[in-house]
């Protein structure tokens, strides 16, 4: 079993890594107005046509040093970290998954994992490929958004817009019935964060009440409060610490983005988890 579960992992990383080059390309094609598929990618500074060796996700990075192969000019670390961001999600998905079926079995993941091999897993496909389909997409959605607010400190209307038509596919080839409470989603995340861009004067961008309509139509109005109560909470945590050093000052902006795809992901895990919790916790229910 422990040799099977290896060269199911082994492919997982090489899944996480193919799709985290493809994502971290298309945020940075994106931000440069270019289609995602042509040209060649290319180095930004001496314009020469990658070959397949500069491209192996993370390692090509490494072993170049971080820099062209041909030119010397130092790459965006961002790249690697995308790659490796999507890794990581793809391999907490997965985890997650495997967690409940082990829970469905009555049994603990470590137990599960010595009784049971991938193909008994790979059989139970249609109580999680729902959940798995929507973890994919939304782990390109994080890494993306992540990516082009570090970048450039903003998420572009062409980004949100691949975003929104992938979401209202999925939320349609998931359940066709779901499409009403899905624009009513968008139209309430929409909304509430146009009133939230309207009181900041200016702390908000527009590209994340754009990007609100993705996460509206992702998670159903039920889902606006939660995450942006998440948001904000991490947001605070990563700025007091710098404001406390000296690193930051309040006039200084910080990318809300990266906060807000990290609340859409701990949600859609854990949000049936937190609901319970918070009602039992402050409820007393």
């Amino acid at each position: 079993m422990v040799a099977l579960w290896g060269v199911f992992f082994l492919f997982l990383v090489g899944l996480g890594l193919a799709l985290g080059s493809f994502f971290t390309a298309s945020a940075r094609r994106i931000l440069d107005g270019v289609s995602l598929f042509f040209p060649r990618s290319r180095c930004p500074v001496c314009g020469h046509p990658l070959s397949p060796r500069d491209l192996v996700p993370v390692v090509s990075y490494v072993l170049q040093g971080g820099r062209c192969r041909m030119c010397g000019v130092r790459i965006s670390p961002l790249y690697p970290f995308g790659e490796s961001l999507t890794l990581l999600l793809i391999l907490w998905l997965t985890i997650h998954e495997l967690t409940g079926v082990a829970a469905a079995h009555g049994t603990t993941l470590a137990e599960y994992l010595s009784l049971y091999g991938p193909e008994d897993f790979l059989r139970l496909w249609p109580s999680w490929w729902p959940e798995v389909l929507g973890g994919i997409l939304l782990a390109g959605v994080v890494t993306a958004v992540t990516l082009t607010d570090l970048w450039e400190m903003r998420i572009p209307f062409r980004l949100s817009g691949y975003a929104l038509l992938a979401t209202y596919a999925y939320r349609a080839a998931v359940d066709l019935n779901s499409l009403p409470a899905t624009v009513l989603g968008s139209a309430t995340f929409t909304f509430v964060f146009f009133l939230v861009y309207l009181a900041s004067r200016g702390g908000l961008g527009f590209g994340d009440v754009v990007f609100a309509a993705v996460l509206g139509g992702f998670f159903g109005p039920g889902g606006v409060l939660p995450i942006i109560l998440l948001a904000s909470l991490a947001g605070l945590l990563f700025a007091l610490p710098l404001l406390a050093l000296g690193k930051r000052t309040r006039k200084d902006p910080i990318p809300f983005g990266p906060f807000l795809a990290a609340a859409a992901w701990v949600w859609f895990l854990y949000g049936e988890a937190l609901g319970d919790w918070y009602v039992r916790f402050f409820l007393g229910a």
